[in-house]
């Protein structure tokens, strides 16, 4: 199975262009009978240095990255737990323009989601490594 969130890291990749370096990028999916272990997101984005961190259980943090390539403290980047692709653009703006004092910067229309799931998010669902909510609104960028 690939991991059920992908759909949603390409579309936020996409969406914050070259202002993440997509080689330092990447998703994680681990699950050991039907416990998740890990689903997570990380972005890098260069020009701070910051990186983005996702997980289905606290959403999307931010933090910068020291110099051994670590992160320091995270903060909460933005309201909601799949958080659209434009606001966290908008979040990223604000961070590399002086304004983190804005954030968590919130969402003002409601997170999307999708009538049907991708098959491997149904099958996290099914599995118990995601609940049915999360995976509707990952499942829209699919």
């Amino acid at each position: 199975m690939s991991a059920p969130h992908e759909p949603y890291f390409e579309a936020v990749l996409a969406a914050l262009g070259d202002l993440a370096e997509g080689g330092e990028s990447f998703t994680q999916f681990d699950s050991d009978d039907g416990e998740v272990m890990l689903t997570e997101i990380y972005i890098s984005v260069p020009r701070g240095p910051v990186g983005l961190v996702w997980t289905q259980v606290i959403g999307w943090h931010w933090g910068y990255v020291n110099d051994d390539g670590f992160l320091n403290n995270t903060d909460e980047l933005v309201l909601g737990l799949v958080a659209t692709p434009d606001i966290i653009t908008a979040a990223v703006h604000a961070l590399l323009t002086g304004d983190s004092h804005l954030l968590p910067l919130s969402d003002p229309a409601p997170e999307p989601t999708a009538d049907q799931l991708t098959p491997d998010l149904a099958r996290a669902v099914e599995e118990g490594d995601i609940d049915h909510t999360t995976a509707a609104q990952l499942s829209y960028y699919a």
